[in-house]
């Protein structure tokens, strides 16, 4: 069973959870990786990147600043504080060559219809399937993303 274990400098409440593991020392994990971070998305320009992101998606801007060579440009849902997509334009050749993005709603129909409204181009309507239904749709760049709302347990 996950445990929440507070790190020197961090909130209790922005703790990280750890599993229990056997064989190492107070029963925890104490390295290795604990959750992602950013997910690194290739764009052809930031700015037109982050008003797509923003303006269709509803996403926020987290981090904008200088950094050698580049600029670090993080945007991520409103909701979402433990994930941030960096958009990428120093990856040129992986342009339209993301995997699929699968993204949690609590109403797919609405979303698809909001989204829609918003300009984003669907390539499948929401439709049902064994996990929950599901709408997919292409970013500016053609990258696929899977809007899911997910069955009731």
């Amino acid at each position: 069973m996950p445990t929440r274990r507070a790190h020197p400098g961090v909130p209790e409440s922005d703790s990280v959870a750890h599993a229990e593991c056997d064989g190492i020392e107070g029963g925890s994990v104490t390295a290795g990786i604990d959750r992602i971070a950013t997910i690194t998305i290739a764009v052809r320009d930031q700015d037109e990147a982050l008003a797509w992101f923003t303006e269709k998606l509803g996403f926020e801007k987290r981090t904008d600043m200088a950094a050698p060579g580049m600029r670090w440009l993080t945007v991520a849902p409103k909701e979402q504080q433990d994930v941030e997509v960096l958009l990428a334009s120093w990856f040129p050749n992986l342009i339209g060559k993301n995997a699929a993005w699968v993204l949690a709603t609590r109403d797919c129909r609405q979303t698809y219809d909001e989204l829609k409204r918003r300009g984003v181009a669907f390539s499948q309507e929401p439709t049902q399937r064994p996990y929950g239904l599901e709408a997919v749709f292409q970013d500016l760049y053609g990258n696929a993303y899977a809007l899911i709302e997910r069955r009731p347990e």
